[in-house]
């Protein structure tokens, strides 16, 4: 069922602005989730993931710093990007909807990341044009109609296929 490797989403290679998720105090499943998702210049521990190929074809994101602990979205006007714990892989492929995502590649090896529960919504990246490192990280990660191109790069930074 689940096929793990670690990487980075990335705006462009020229720019070092990745997504960040910090999960500190998300340790059970709640129905708003929780942790704070954005962004942050040069990759470290908190923008780190692994894919996550569920039988359905979607996708979902985990920390790789915080086990179990997923990308969300909440569907809705201007929805929001936080995070959820899953106790175990099982349970976030029953019951996590929110953290389910469709990869769409474009022919630059880039992709369009797409809500499986909001369709037509995707996932953008919005740095603010911060180019420094901040600890608690900057700018947003929000699903928009419009979507963005994202790179999704290994932790060697080289372009990475969806798991088949």
């Amino acid at each position: 069922m689940a096929t793990k490797s670690a990487l980075l989403f990335n705006i462009t290679p020229d720019v070092q602005t990745y997504l960040r998720m910090d999960a500190k105090g998300v340790s059970s499943t709640t129905s708003s989730g929780g942790g704070t998702v954005n962004c942050q210049w040069g990759n470290y521990t908190w923008e780190a993931f692994h894919i996550i190929s569920f039988d359905d074809g979607t996708f979902g994101f985990e920390s790789n710093y915080y086990p179990n602990c997923y990308l969300r979205n909440a569907s809705g006007q201007n929805p929001t990007v936080n995070c959820q714990f899953w106790a175990t892989l099982a349970d976030a492929e029953s019951g996590g909807t929110n953290e389910r995502y469709i990869m769409h590649p474009q022919d630059d090896g880039t992709y369009y990341i797409e809500s499986s529960i909001s369709s037509g919504s995707y996932l953008n990246i919005n740095g603010g044009g911060t180019k420094t490192f901040t600890g608690i990280g900057f700018g947003t990660v929000s699903l928009s109609t419009t979507p963005q191109k994202l790179y999704i790069l290994p932790l060697f930074s080289q372009p990475a296929n969806p798991p088949s």
